[in-house]
């Protein structure tokens, strides 16, 4: 996996979770995960800022992201060059995660789904 850096992301809540950031020809294992499609700027040399496009989460990361045409199929359906990963094993903590951010994060290509 070509991990770029971590990143922090708020949910409603106010709790912060925090994710790798990866490029889209990374490679994903098999776990329960929380991702994040973003578009990340860089706007000078203190980090990136990263646009929300798309939260998901999957029982099997590198499964989720195969049936969809694999992670670079991304760039073109929610205009991402990144994917965030909180791996999480526990289903429950996934789905609970996953709806805490949503709740907090414009995310234009979730509304479509």
């Amino acid at each position: 996996m070509s991990k770029l850096a971590d990143v922090l992301f708020e949910g409603s809540s106010f709790t912060k979770y925090s994710f790798g950031v990866y490029t889209l020809d990374s490679e994903f294992d098999k776990a329960g995960a929380v991702y994040i499609f973003t578009r990340r700027t860089k706007p000078g040399t203190f980090g990136g800022t990263h646009v929300v496009r798309y939260i998901g989460q999957a029982d099997s990361l590198s499964d989720e992201l195969s049936a969809d045409g694999g992670p670079a199929a991304a760039e073109g359906r929610f205009d991402a060059n990144c994917l965030c990963v909180m791996y999480e094993m526990n289903s429950e903590i996934r789905s609970s995660v996953a709806k805490d951010l949503l709740k907090h994060h414009i995310t234009p290509f979730n509304q479509q789904s």
